[in-house]
């Protein structure tokens, strides 16, 4: 499971390359995360995560993909980012 390597590794996505995606915004359910920010995928969970100021780039607009409107706001990093996981939860837990 990649949000327990994350946790385990203390790095964003258990420190796997590529880019890294986070926003700053909160959703109440999973498919209005997944509307707001046009993922391909139902997401499984909300981690807050604190990570070393500047690791991500500022914040933009999410356009429409996967058949999605967007419109929340995103951030990006790329490489390695050292993350502490503050709190998690499932989409569904406690609604």
């Amino acid at each position: 499971m990649a949000f327990r390597r994350g946790a385990e590794t203390r790095l964003v996505r258990g420190g796997r390359a590529g880019s890294h995606f986070a926003t700053n915004d909160a959703y109440a359910t999973a498919e209005e995360a997944q509307a707001k920010l046009a993922l391909p995928n139902l997401p499984d969970l909300v981690a807050e995560l604190e990570v070393p100021r500047g690791a991500f780039g500022p914040a933009r607009t999410v356009e429409e993909a996967f058949g999605f409107p967007g419109g929340g706001t995103e951030r990006i990093a790329t490489g390695p980012v050292p993350a502490r996981v503050v709190s998690h939860r499932y989409y569904g837990e406690g609604q």
